[in-house]
């Protein structure tokens, strides 16, 4: 496995349980979600919503090797669902 596969199968797992975290939030199914879903417009997620999940997004991005905390101003940032996945990875 070339180490272009490896960040792939990473970055899918992340989106995966990002997208799960967001879903529950949203009141609804990670199957209706997609990486470009504006997290206030489309799903009703607001900044302060958002900044509280900082501590899940924390929780997948450390189960990885050199993950890291995320921040509640940075969590609060996102927009689209696309942003939240790449911070966390």
């Amino acid at each position: 496995m070339t180490g272009e596969n490896k960040l792939a199968i990473s970055r899918d797992e992340i989106a995966t349980k990002v997208i799960e975290v967001l879903a529950r939030e949203a009141g609804t199914t990670p199957s209706h979600l997609s990486e470009g879903d504006r997290l206030w417009q489309d799903l009703g997620i607001g900044t302060k919503a958002r900044e509280l999940i900082a501590p899940h997004y924390s929780k997948i991005s450390q189960s990885y090797p050199g993950g890291k905390a995320i921040k509640m101003s940075e969590a609060g940032a996102f927009k689209i669902i696309k942003d939240a996945i790449d911070l966390v990875l």
